[in-house]
């Protein structure tokens, strides 16, 4: 549930980018799954508190090397705080549906974000939408749709907020897209940390409960994922374009259909192998539509 600004490189993504954005998505998966082991203890701002506070506090350590300075000041604090408070809420909305649902159900039901972005991208960017990506937009949210079952018996109030985090998400795409070539990528993680620890510092004393110290655990290692992963996508941006490397991010539902059986026996339904197959399906279809657009 993670991103960063978009590099705009034309050239095909490297093996050593697409490596460096790999093992970044697996970590992320394994931050999800170490979220839902800890909201079996605690609740889910609790979890999103740590994962801030310790995320800034492994990011100080990593960018103190003498220009911590230089990576905390910015023309665009506004931009950069709204871009942050947008990621938060989808970080809390996907925590929420986490501590209810099967992760695999939930990664398929973020990938929505790309669908919501093209008509968020139609809206406020003015980005032409031709009437291809618009069917796919549909086919989409019919994907989505299947995964959740509204009105079937096997529908759960917290599915819904997969639809949160994805809209969050886009938005958040949308202000990081803004920020694109004027805030460098540490600057913008630097924020996304700082911002985080402090809205959720500020909410967490109403939802307090102490940890065990296996949480605390826990809770560390949520910060020292995230923190670790924005690093490995900064990697995998220096050698290639974001858009190179989106049709990659689809990898991350194999790794959490793969921690959700292993660690948590949960096997995904046939309902959510069809409709996130349509999800990925008609959001690799709006990347294509949009890179021969983009060519043309």
């Amino acid at each position: 549930m993670e991103g960063l600004p978009e590099r705009h490189d034309p050239v095909a993504p490297s093996a050593r980018g697409v490596a460096y954005f790999l093992v970044a998505s697996v970590l992320f998966i394994a931050m999800d799954t170490a979220a839902k082991i800890l909201t079996e203890e605690l609740n889910a701002v609790m979890a999103v508190w740590g994962r801030y506070v310790f995320h800034l506090v492994f990011a100080s350590l990593i960018f103190a090397t003498g220009r911590f300075g230089r990576i905390g000041w910015t023309a665009q604090l506004g931009l950069q705080i709204v871009r942050s408070l947008l990621l938060v809420g989808a970080t809390l909305s996907f925590f929420i549906m986490l501590s209810y649902m099967p992760l695999a159900e939930s990664v398929a039901l973020s990938h929505v974000s790309p669908i919501i972005l093209t008509v968020l991208g139609a809206l406020f960017l003015r980005e032409r939408v031709g009437p291809r990506r618009w069917a796919a937009v549909i086919v989409g949210f019919i994907g989505a749709m299947i995964i959740i079952q509204p009105g079937f018996g096997t529908f759960h109030w917290a599915a819904p907020l997969g639809l949160v985090t994805a809209t969050c998400f886009a938005f958040y795409a949308i202000a990081t897209r803004m920020l694109s070539g004027r805030d460098s990528p540490a600057t913008t993680i630097f924020y996304t940390a700082l911002a985080g620890a402090v809205v959720m510092s500020a909410a967490a004393p109403f939802f307090w409960i102490w940890p065990s110290l296996e949480a605390w655990g826990l809770l560390a290692l949520l910060g020292f994922l995230g923190a670790v992963s924005h690093l490995l996508f900064i990697k995998a941006l220096d050698h290639s374009s974001a858009s190179g490397l989106a049709p990659y991010g689809y990898s991350d539902l194999i790794w959490a259909t793969l921690f959700g059986i292993v660690v948590f026996g949960d096997f995904p339904g046939p309902w959510t192998i069809v409709g996130a197959a349509v999800v990925v399906a008609s959001g690799l279809y709006i990347f294509y539509r949009e890179r021969r657009t983009a060519g043309s």
